[in-house]
């Protein structure tokens, strides 16, 4: 996914998961990656949780993004 300025509130949720869940990295490294602090990376990360259980849509292209991230990488999750 494409680190833009103008990216939604969602992608960038995403984001931070995504980097969360694939790579040993902790939430400080993280936000330093992002140009964000370690609370919106906290909350992203609980975000999203949220919406894939919340929401089918959003569970669907999670789970679509996370399998090609898999496939793509030949690896699977760091963590839940």
């Amino acid at each position: 996914m494409p680190i833009s300025g103008k990216r939604s509130r969602e992608l960038r949720q995403v984001e931070a998961w995504a980097l969360f869940r694939f790579t040993g990295f902790g939430t400080s490294k993280i936000a330093r990656l992002l140009k964000t602090t370690v609370a919106e990376v906290d909350e992203a990360i609980r975000s999203v949780r949220a919406l894939r259980e919340k929401e089918r849509a959003w569970w669907r292209a999670i789970w679509n993004a996370e399998w090609s991230l898999r496939w793509s990488l030949a690896a699977a999750p760091w963590r839940e």
